[in-house]
């Protein structure tokens, strides 16, 4: 077996002039340093039955993309407050999923503790096949699954307790599945801006310790496929599709759903083919659909016993209860807002609205609210006075007004060219700094409100941005001789001078450099016959643009200057029209190409004749860039139009 493998070294990579990186199996009880992060996972890690890993408060963890970083004993990553864990992609630019998570297998029957950990960008951030496990005080955040409770065998001493975590910004929150229900508790989280919330696939039965958590402006917060579960005393607030979405494939038992808020939601709570189960003392206030109960099985049906009761309805838009499906169903006790038989009827869809559905039948109505106290939802209201600047050449930051009643926002930044992404980066500041953007780029930033309730969304507010001091878009080269030549660069919007350095084939940046005022140089000193690197960038105050290079070929010193003299262009300055002549230097490969300052293409074209005239329509006046290439030589001239 492979053990773990530990080196320390000097490195010049992103995360830290230091680092440990790990692998193999760890065999004896271990300790991660807080003095030793970060600690990069470079191939797969195991952590051996009966074996300890100990990771202290403020330790990074990175691991590559691929690797898996398994446990079949015991973890131990409980950070504080003030110092928490990091658990995350290696790679300065992270995209989502790049690396696997951590896995937790049934070899482990020591309880691992997460406590006051990070996990951001993995695959699936916490998988368990049933081993014991407690996280809490934890956030995920940017994962595909933050975490999977896959139990593969019936443990009744086995539990995953997940308490008092955020988990945000992921596709699914929390995934219930396998055959066997193992003692799990999910409690008091925050479980927000996901896809789904927590989803359960359980083919036995759903989370039954399932309590006060709250499921905030996910576009679901809890679904099922029907199996039998406990949801009580949890909030769901502004899930843009579902609070609760309950659809099973054949009738079910799904358990009960009591004393939880529903407020804001599109549609509060939705079945499917329950043949079972209780709703009851829940608060279901200015949702769009209060309950929406289902019934697409067209099979016989034995046993039907889903019971309504002491719920409280207050402000639903639509409908109180949409009843779709073909079963009568009864309910009772229930505060509906008003005593007033008319209107409780008005706000249910049944078989008085559809014959081909079940009726809603309500009895003992109450006669005063049972609902705990819900305000109306504030209005969608657009982000104001939004402004973004520059703040270097790669960074610039954004602001704006906060809306009246948001419960967060939604943003993006792309060059002006681009199409806009389906969707944005949710942040609940009204302030974000923008990094990673490129020099000289435009780009257009654009926010929106994500609204506590419909329609959930606000338009877009955007403006635009021009980033400072952007790489020349050309070099080019004149007059080139064995032992100099011209350089000429694009000019660089905002920069004060010019900083250029000339370095043989190939080269990296050099430290010695030569600065100009001005977007032209003459090089001397050059050897005959050789291949140089010129590299140029602009200085915009204290700011540099990124280097733009090419390379420049000195010649053998015969007729060098002959060469450039050959090829005449007149007149110069023209009007747009003017002729090339090359002489008899022609052959049958030699192209004309002119762009302008910026390194635009203006024309390319075949030289069939010794002269050619160029016409060019309605140009622009100023300075062109004429480059002449003909057999082995390129000739680049200065054309100028008024």
């Amino acid at each position: 077996m492979k053990r773990i493998l530990f080196l320390l070294l000097l490195c010049s990579s992103f995360f830290s002039t230091k680092a440990v990186f790990v692998s193999g199996n760890i065999t004896t009880n271990t300790t991660w340093t807080k003095a030793n992060s970060p600690y990069i996972v470079n191939g797969n890690l195991a952590v051996d039955s009966g074996v300890v890993l100990t990771i202290q408060p403020g330790v990074e963890v990175r691991v590559d993309s691929t690797y898996i970083f398994q446990v079949d004993g015991k973890l131990l990553a409980v950070g504080t407050s003030a110092d928490t864990i990091k658990f995350t992609s290696n790679s300065a630019n992270p995209v989502l999923h790049p690396w696997e998570g951590i896995r937790f297998t049934l070899k482990s029957v020591d309880t691992s503790k997460l406590q006051y950990c990070l996990f951001t960008y993995a695959d699936v951030a916490i998988y368990t096949t049933g081993a014991k496990l407690s996280i809490s005080n934890s956030t995920f955040k940017h994962n595909n699954i933050a975490i999977h409770i896959n139990s593969m065998q019936f443990n009744s001493s086995n539990y995953t307790y997940i308490n008092k975590c955020l988990v945000t910004q992921n596709d699914t929150g929390i995934y219930d599945s396998g055959n066997w229900l193992i003692n799990s508790r999910v409690t008091e989280n925050e479980i927000s801006f996901n896809s789904i919330g927590l989803r359960e696939e359980n083919s036995r039965q759903g989370l039954r310790n399932f309590n006060d958590n709250h499921f905030n402006y996910n576009a679901i917060g809890y679904s099922s496929t029907g199996q039998q579960f406990g949801s009580r005393r949890n909030t769901y607030k502004g899930n843009t599709l579902y609070g609760v979405y309950v659809k099973a494939a054949s009738p079910v038992n799904i358990g009960y759903i009591s004393e939880n808020t529903f407020i804001y939601n599109a549609t509060a709570i939705y079945i499917d083919n329950a043949a079972q189960g209780q709703i009851y003392y829940n608060t279901i206030a200015y949702n769009g659909i209060g309950i929406e109960d289902n019934f697409s099985y067209s099979g016989t049906v034995g046993n039907i016993n889903v019971s309504f009761f002491s719920n409280c309805y207050s402000g639903n838009s639509f409908y109180n209860i949409k009843q779709n499906g073909r079963f009568d169903r009864n309910t009772r006790n229930d505060w509906w807002g008003t005593t007033n038989t008319l209107s409780i009827d008005s706000s249910i869809y049944d078989f008085y609205d559809n014959s081909t559905k079940g009726k809603v039948v309500y009895t003992s109505i109450a006669t005063s609210s049972i609902c705990q106290p819900v305000a109306p939802p504030p209005p969608c209201v657009n982000p104001g006075s939004l402004n973004i600047a520059a703040t270097s050449p790669t960074t610039a930051t954004a602001t704006w007004a906060a809306a009246s009643g948001a419960a967060a926002y939604e943003y993006y930044i792309i060059p002006l060219s681009s199409a806009p992404p389906s969707m944005g980066v949710v942040t609940t500041a009204t302030s974000v700094n923008l990094t990673g953007l490129t020099g000289g780029e435009k780009y257009i930033f654009c926010v929106r409100t994500k609204c506590q309730a419909s329609p959930f969304l606000s338009a877009w507010v955007c403006d635009t941005v021009t980033m400072p001091c952007g790489a020349p878009a050309y070099v080019i080269f004149n007059n080139i001789s064995a032992n100099s030549a011209i350089v000429w660069w694009g000019a660089t919007t905002g920069a004060t001078s010019y900083e250029y350095y000339v370095a043989p084939h190939p080269s990296t940046p050099q430290s010695t450099v030569v600065t100009t005022s001005n977007n032209v140089a003459i090089v001397n000193g050059l050897n005959a016959n050789t291949t140089y690197d010129v590299c140029v960038r602009g200085k915009c105050g204290g700011y540099y643009s990124a280097w733009k290079c090419d390379t420049l070929h000195t010649t053998t010193g015969v007729n060098a200057l002959d060469i450039q003299n050959a090829v005449r262009v007149y007149p110069n300055p023209s009007t747009g029209t003017f002729t090339v002549s090359l002489d008899e230097m022609l052959n049958d490969n030699t192209t004309i190409v002119l762009y302008d300052v910026t390194g635009r293409m203006i024309m390319s074209e075949k030289m069939d004749a010794a002269s050619q005239i160029i016409e060019l329509q309605n140009a622009a006046k100023g300075v062109y860039m004429l480059r002449i290439v003909t057999g082995d030589s390129v000739i680049n001239k200065r054309v100028i139009i008024e």
